[in-house]
């Protein structure tokens, strides 16, 4: 199943592919071997807009709606960005769901606004909010859910998912929260 990605938010790169790489490249996947057997050309035309940086972490998993409940553990995953469009280009191999977990964000808007956040129906971070946290272990959860998902920073990753929320985290690796 396609997995599109994008590569600026908000005229901000996101970097997915490079941390997508990193990940595959930690579970010794040979992604440069992989590509040599595709067009030449196109390849290199995507790979030269690609920033390697070395500071970048792995993307682990990413967060999407799934109101037909079509991911499910051991489904195929074809990394594409561009996807149905005519520059569209995997950049990744092929790889299985590994996991799936349920997560719905709760939002509550008021002088502070949070969210509570729910994975697998239970409450993984509660009353959140960007311009007062006082939980060290809350502070330390949300960083840990933004990391793996792939954004720079908390501020990004709830700018980006700002309402009510049901979807699906889908896991290319072993993680389980």
């Amino acid at each position: 199943m396609i997995l599109s990605f994008k590569t600026q938010i908000e005229n901000k790169p996101t970097y997915f592919i490079e941390r997508i790489w990193r990940c595959l490249l930690c579970k010794n996947f040979n992604l440069l071997a992989y590509h040599k057997f595709r067009d030449e050309s196109a390849y290199n035309e995507v790979i030269d807009q690609w920033d390697f940086k070395e500071t970048l972490k792995p993307k682990l998993h990413t967060i999407r709606q799934d109101s037909k409940n079509r991911w499910k553990k051991g489904n195929k995953i074809d990394f594409f960005i561009n996807a149905r469009k005519p520059k569209m280009f995997r950049f990744a191999p092929v790889v299985p769901v590994m996991e799936i977990q349920s997560i719905e964000f709760l939002w509550s808007r008021g002088f502070v606004d949070t969210v509570s956040i729910y994975i697998d129906g239970e409450c993984y971070v509660q009353n959140y909010g960007i311009e007062y946290n006082s939980s060290n272990q809350r502070q330390e959860r949300m960083e840990r859910l933004v990391i793996n998902d792939g954004f720079e920073s908390v501020e990004d990753f709830l700018n980006y998912f700002n309402t009510d929320f049901k979807g699906k985290i889908i896991h290319w690796t072993n993680l389980k929260y």
